[in-house]
């Protein structure tokens, strides 16, 4: 009988790092690879990510939110103070993300992670928000009672301003966008 045994150190972090980008580049042999460890501080839980112009916005399990630059994946900044997850997937404005957690809504100014304002939402909301720079499109559920299914906030106060009712409720977030070019005015698209 022989016995062959071999034993070897486990890998280091960069030479795991080296195998991950060998692989995606077998992948995308004509792709840029970037590797950015998310887990470099300690063990994370990732509950969620999602490209939002500039930065791949990460959720951690607990709704702690980390934004990375899109092209490098270096860390831009992070964000601790959602109460908790997100229950909806974020919304870019012009200067801002917004996000819906435990029945508010919050701004983060998206270049440097700062809280720009939180306001608590007067109803159960269905979807995800839209946003301009300083209006929040929030769809609600509907109800019998022919209530608002998608509603106005203003985001620096938190007032609320028009809405509308839908025959059902909305369950997709809204689009908000320029209509053709045209200053000041925009359009919101709703399913």
């Amino acid at each position: 009988i022989t016995v062959v045994a071999a034993c070897s150190s486990p890998p280091t972090r960069a030479e795991v790092e080296a195998n991950y980008s060998a692989a995606l580049t077998k992948l995308i042999p004509d792709g840029r690879v970037f590797s950015n460890d998310l887990a470099a501080r300690g063990p994370v839980s990732v509950r969620g990510g999602w490209l939002l112009g500039e930065i791949l916005l990460i959720e951690y399990e607990g709704g702690d939110l980390l934004a990375l630059d899109r092209i490098t994946l270096a860390p831009k900044w992070s964000f601790t103070g959602l109460e908790g997850p997100m229950e909806f997937p974020p919304a870019l404005t012009s200067v801002s993300v917004l996000a819906i957690s435990k029945g508010m809504i919050y701004e983060i100014d998206s270049k440097y992670g700062n809280q720009l304002s939180v306001n608590a939402l007067d109803f159960v909301p269905s979807a995800g928000p839209g946003g301009t720079d300083s209006t929040a499109y929030v769809p609600a559920l509907a109800s019998v009672n022919g209530n608002r299914t998608v509603s106005t906030i203003n985001l620096a106060d938190g007032t609320p301003g028009w809405g509308r009712a839908t025959r059902g409720s909305i369950t997709v977030a809204p689009i908000v966008g320029g209509l053709g070019g045209t200053a000041g005015r925009i359009s919101l698209y709703i399913a």
